[in-house]
Order: C-alpha cells, then sequence, then structure tokens
C-alpha cells in the first residue's frame, strides 16, 4: 500500500549543511551567513547534539494555526544518482515519535557553497504538548557524508475554536500563500456536490514499505483511485545493498546500451 505525502515547500533562494531559521534553533546561528558555517553542521542525531535550554525558549504555538517554518540548506551535499532531501519533523520532548510536517528534496548545484532558504508554511497539530521539538534533517545520501539534524522547542496548546482551515489575513501577503489557499479551495469542496471535481486530481511521490530502494509518481482522483506512472531511485530508506543493487542494475543497463548500437 502507498503512502501519499502532499507537502508544499516553497523555496527563497539566499546568497547546505543545515540551520533551522524560523523557529530558533538551539544553540543559535551566529554564522548562518557563512557557507559551510559550524552552526550548521551538526550531526548528532537527533538535535545535532544540542541540548534543550529550557521553559524560557519555548515558542508558543496553537493547534490550527498557520505558521511559516524556516531553514536554510548552508552547504550543498548533492550527489548525482543519489538525490538527498530535507525535512521537518515534530515530536514531544525526550521521544522519537517524529511526525512529518515537510519535506523538500535536495537540488544539483555546480557548486557546494551555496546557501539556499526554503520556507513552508504548516498547519500546527491540534495536539496538547507541553514541550515539542521541530526538527529539520538534511540526508544527503553522498557517500562519507551523514546527516545533519536541528532542532528547536515550542509549545502547543490544544484550540476548539479552529475547526476549519481558513485564510489568515496576517498570511495572505506572501503570493505563494494565496495561490496554495486558492487551491485548497478545490479541495475541500465536497466531490456529491461538485461533478467537476470528479475530474480533478492530487498527484505526487507514494511511497511503499514493501519496496524501500523505490518511489513512484502517482495520481490519485477523489473517488481514491491510485495510479503510478513512472518509477524512480531516490533512495528512500537508501542503505549500502541498495545502492550496490541499484550500481549493478545501471552497469547491466549500460552495457545493453553499448551492445545495441
Amino acid at each position: 500500500m502507498f503512502r501519499l505525502g502532499l507537502l508544499l515547500a516553497l523555496p527563497v533562494i539566499a546568497s547546505g549543511h543545515l540551520c533551522l531559521l524560523s523557529p530558533t534553533q538551539r544553540g543559535g546561528y551566529p554564522d548562518v551567513n557563512s557557507a559551510g558555517a559550524n552552526s550548521c553542521f551538526r550531526q548528532t542525531a537527533p538535535c545535532g547534539g544540542i541540548e534543550a535550554g529550557g521553559d524560557d525558549y519555548l515558542e508558543k504555538w496553537e493547534g490550527g494555526q498557520q505558521i511559516f517554518i524556516k531553514w536554510q540548506q548552508n552547504f550543498n551535499h548533492y550527489e548525482i544518482g543519489f538525490p538527498g532531501y530535507m525535512d521537518i519533523s515534530y515530536a514531544p520532548y525526550n521521544t522519537s515519535d517524529w511526525q512529518l510536517l515537510a519535506f523538500a528534496p535536495d537540488v544539483y548545484v555546480y557548486a557546494q557553497d551555496y546557501l539556499k532558504n526554503y520556507t513552508t508554511f504548516v498547519v500546527v497539530p491540534n495536539i496538547d504538548c507541553p514541550h515539542c521539538v521541530i526538527r529539520a534533517r538534511y540526508a544527503s545520501h553522498k557517500p562519507g557524508e551523514g546527516t545533519f539534524y536541528q532542532c528547536s522547542d515550542v509549545t502547543i496548546t490544544p484550540s476548539s475554536e479552529r475547526k476549519e482551515i481558513e485564510p489568515e489575513p496576517r498570511l495572505m501577503k506572501h503570493k505563494e500563500y494565496r495561490n496554495a489557499m486558492q487551491k485548497f479551495k478545490w479541495y475541500k469542496r465536497p466531490v456529491k456536490d461538485d461533478p467537476v471535481s470528479l475530474e480533478l486530481s492530487l498527484r505526487g511521490f507514494g511511497y511503499s514499505p514493501m519496496e524501500d530502494d523505490d518511489t513512484y509518481f502517482v495520481n490519485v482522483t477523489f473517488d481514491g483511485d491510485m495510479k503510478a506512472f513512472n518509477k524512480f531511485n531516490f533512495g528512500v530508506d537508501f542503505n549500502i545493498k541498495s545502492k550496490e543493487r541499484l550500481n549493478k542494475r545501471l552497469s547491466v543497463g549500460r552495457r545493453q546500451l553499448l551492445e545495441d548500437a
């Protein structure tokens, strides 16, 4: 069975290692404007080896609130053939129950000392979490490179008033937010009252835990039908054996091309 994730990441180029800008990462980021900054080079799971600073450092969120999360890829570690990813997750303090909030694929750039800022807006889960940890992670899949981690600390108070996701005036000044909310209006329309919406579909990447090397580009219609179009070796759950199998398949393919030439 596929798991389909629809996540919005809005990149804004500045000027990766990885720094979490908002909410502010533990320990801050005094040298974030320099590629390869020390404050962005933390590889100890799950929070880069930096402990929480206490209740005074908790940013206050409300369940159902729409917020921006911002991070910077402070040094690019893209590996051709094995692209990595960055993601944002949350979990209650001192637990490993990480829940995904946002995802962004790594992109190729010519020079590694390339700074790129990412912004995504998310709806805060409506939970009671006196101390939640927001984790940013960059897994480059580059041989010899580890995963980079950053964490910040927030408190989430549940709300009984926010039952529908409605546009927030303070965010409407952002063009990307306005476009996303316009599309969302179509997604939440009742299918039975709108025959046209049966012709609409969602497209994204589906992942099956039974095929941990691969992911699929899929189309999902509003009646629940899912169809896979293309298969990609994006390296989900990639390990050494997975890479060896892929390299073997690529080598066989190259030999076949030479024989057919």
